[in-house]
């Protein structure tokens, strides 16, 4: 298993930057740095290994039993010491690759795994995040402390002054050592950035700790967490080697200090060129002892997030190690416009998005400079651990799930995965995930679910308010809908629910739009019967205005075929006759028909383009269950997202079929007669339009696209 960090090394400078062995001046302010592709798969490290020991194993004897068979094999210069203080795992030198793999048969060793090299993988993110409201709060992680595990930290930095409180160095001397010539070094500057060649290697570990916790400094204003305490952990040498036994020796070392020092979260910036679709705990013994290192790192209340790499856009549903590691959460990356970054991994056990694209941030010499990769994306999230810590020190596990409860869903090929919004999940109780109301005469009831009191305390209640009007109403904690009466019909009215605990009221969600109105009144036509399944929806279709019968007489006609013409009316109507004075330029629609008008919206709306790309609109043409679902679905702004219809005859990638998947999935259309078929070809007829607009108009999941105030007063939810 190949631990290559591809978020930097994958980096190159854009042109025109410096890359001079001089460390950046304080004056080189904003230098880009993208991704590129990523390295070569990394060889092993020579005659170097970490072993780890069975169960109950005697490390001592091991390590003297393994240097006599490694010798007896030829490996002369073979050595074993402790990993940590421990007797977990042991680090093997001088003991080539094929001596290795006799050493795995002894009973005592659980597995032989050679070293690898590592190589190193805010202003508008941290707004993006929340960050600027949970400041505003005082939220800013006071009390709390990052341990970033990367290139080294320029303490110095003006917006990193103070807030370093530790630096130590795991570097072993086969790569150069640290800096005071030996393999671990924790005296003051022990984890400076290596600047003597490659910038993307000098930046890096400043650039995440800045992002995570920076303070405010030259205009900007500080990393997600600008309060927070840094510990600097350095893994890589002078010239950009690193070894994987060097973070696990670091992961060591935190489990034996992090409580020392008050670690709440860990930040790996580091990806392996190696890409796994699923958990890779047992991919490798080395990633065996990483997964068992952060496993007893959660048990005292340290969480670590890893960046899951990038640079290989065919990798789609698989991400790098350590990210899927279990326990470590893995942080992918998004653009401002919260898109998934083009070069950001992904897989099922990725946790969390953070914006990872030209994240501006502090570099060694002073500057700032400009990256993007994963690796920025995951600081984010470190730091809003440190400030969900600092409102309440709640478990890993929870300020995880809150994390992931509470950030803006991004669709990916591996399903909906959280961008990160630490202001809302900060916010204790969380909003309850849902909550919709339905109509009556004079009132209006909301139903919500159960809220999850986040970072908090105990929920003790719910408060519901009901706008415009300001009506409230405090409930207990186990009640779930409310009713208000003595509303006006015809008022829009939402109803905003907050969960209470001992420190106040929570976050909010708000209502779907309901307008409170009697039950319609008899429609009067006399082919229409009472208990038909169109029965109701033809009085609602009447009491609206959306019909007045056929031709000013008593007739509905409901078996009937409903033209084009009618439909685009229905439609018009049902919006509530929106004027448009921009001509459709269909030959086929004269400006003195009754449909003229509604045509011209639905042509200005992009619910029609005409028929087959032509200037024709064909209004006397009888509409079929395909075009019908495309016309309602256009109505409601074309919602996707949706999971397959499931029924056989609506090929996928036909231009109604995610206007199927959409009426599937809000109840619209079961299909035909209980059957896995939709008929898309048949007619419809006006009772069976007026039974899909009635569903339409009852049921605000259909409108989830459409803003507020351009939802008709016509609907009936």
């Amino acid at each position: 298993m190949a631990l290559v960090v591809a978020l930097l090394a994958a980096l190159a400078p854009a042109t025109g930057s410096t890359t001079s062995g001089a460390e950046p001046s304080p004056a080189a302010a904003e230098v880009d740095v993208l991704p590129q592709a990523p390295p070569p798969q990394a060889e092993p490290l020579a005659d170097r290994a970490i072993l780890t020991l069975a169960p109950g194993a005697d490390g001592a004897q091991v390590a003297q039993d393994v240097v006599e068979e490694a010798r007896s094999l030829g490996a002369e210069d073979a050595a074993a010491v402790p990993l940590g203080d421990g007797d977990q795992a042991l680090v093997l030198d001088g003991v080539p690759t094929e001596v290795q793999a006799q050493l795995r048969r002894n009973t005592q060793v659980r597995d032989v795994a050679p070293d690898l090299p590592l190589y190193p993988a805010l202003a508008q993110t941290t707004v993006k995040v929340g960050a600027d409201r949970t400041k505003v709060e005082g939220y800013t992680g006071v009390g709390q402390t990052i341990a970033v595990i990367d290139t080294g930290v320029a303490a110095a930095h003006p917006a990193l002054v103070g807030a370093v409180v530790h630096e130590i160095c795991f570097v072993d001397i086969q790569l150069g050592g640290c800096p005071n010539g030996t393999d671990r070094d924790d005296d003051p500057g022990a984890a400076a950035p290596p600047c003597g060649g490659d910038q993307g290697l000098c930046w890096h570990g400043t650039h995440v700790a800045g992002t995570a916790a920076g303070r405010p400094h030259a205009g900007q204003p500080g990393g997600v967490a600008p309060d927070a305490s840094i510990v600097a952990i350095r893994v890589f040498a002078e010239d950009g080697k690193a070894s994987s036994i060097d973070l696990l020796r670091a992961l060591y070392w935190l489990n034996d200090e992090a409580g020392a020092f008050g670690v709440d979260v860990v930040n790996l910036s580091i990806a392996s060129k190696d890409l796994y679709s699923g958990h890779c705990d047992s991919a490798s013994g080395l990633l065996t002892a990483i997964r068992d290192e952060v496993a007893l790192l959660r048990t005292k209340g340290t969480l670590v997030v890893a960046a899951t790499g990038n640079a290989d856009p065919g990798a789609v549903g698989k991400s790098a190690a350590p990210a899927c590691v279990s326990n470590i959460a893995g942080v992918s990356a998004t653009t401002l416009s919260d898109t998934r970054a083009g070069f950001a991994h992904v897989s099922s056990t990725t946790a969390l998005f953070a914006p990872g694209e030209n994240v501006k941030a502090p570099i060694p010499g002073g500057g700032y400079g400009t990256m993007s990769g994963t690796s920025m994306a995951a600081p984010h999230v470190a730091g809003a651990v440190a400030v969900l810590r600092q409102i309440r020190s709640v478990s890993p596990s929870v300020v995880l799930s809150v994390l992931r409860a509470t950030g803006r869903p991004i669709s990916t090929p591996v399903g909906t995965i959280p961008r990160l919004d630490v202001w809302a999940a900060s916010q204790a109780p969380l909003a309850p995930p849902s909550a919709t109301a339905t109509h009556g005469d004079r009132r209006a009831t909301v139903s919500w679910a159960a809220a999850s009191p986040g970072i908090g305390g105990p929920i003790t209640g719910y408060r519901i308010t009901v706008k415009p009007g300001g009506a409230q109403r405090t409930v207990s904690a186990s009640t779930r809908s409310t009713t208000f009466t003595g509303l006006t019909n015809g008022t829009r009215y939402q109803l905003e629910v907050r969960a209470l605990n001992t420190d106040g009221a929570g976050a909010v969600r708000t209502s779907n739009l309901v307008i409170p109105k009697p039950p319609p009144p008899p429609h009067g036509f006399v082919d229409v019967a009472a208990g038909a399944y169109y029965d109701q929806p033809v009085r609602w279709l009447k009491r609206e205005g959306i019909t007045t019968g056929v031709g000013g007489t008593n007739r509905f006609q409901p078996d009937a075929g409903v033209t084009r013409g009618q439909m685009a009316t229905f439609l018009w109507r049902l919006m509530g006759t929106p004027s448009v004075s921009t001509a459709h330029g269909f030959v086929d629609v004269s400006s003195s028909a009754y449909y003229d008008p509604a045509v011209r919206w639905l042509k200005a709306a992009g619910i029609t383009t005409g028929v087959g790309g032509t200037n024709r609109f064909e209004p006397n043409q009888i509409v079929t269950r395909d075009q019908m679902a495309a016309f309602l679905w256009r109505l409601v702004k074309s919602p996707a997202g949706y999971p397959a219809h499931g029924l056989v005859d609506v090929p996928s990638g036909a231009f109604y079929d995610a206007a199927v998947r959409w009426l599937k999935a809000t109840g619209i259309t079961t299909g035909v007669g209980g059957t896995n078929r939709y008929e898309p070809r048949s007619p419809v007829t006006r009772g069976q339009m007026a039974a899909f607009l009635h569903r339409l108009a009852r049921n605000p999941a259909a409108w989830v696209k459409v803003p507020v105030g351009q939802i008709p007063n016509t609907i009936v939810f």
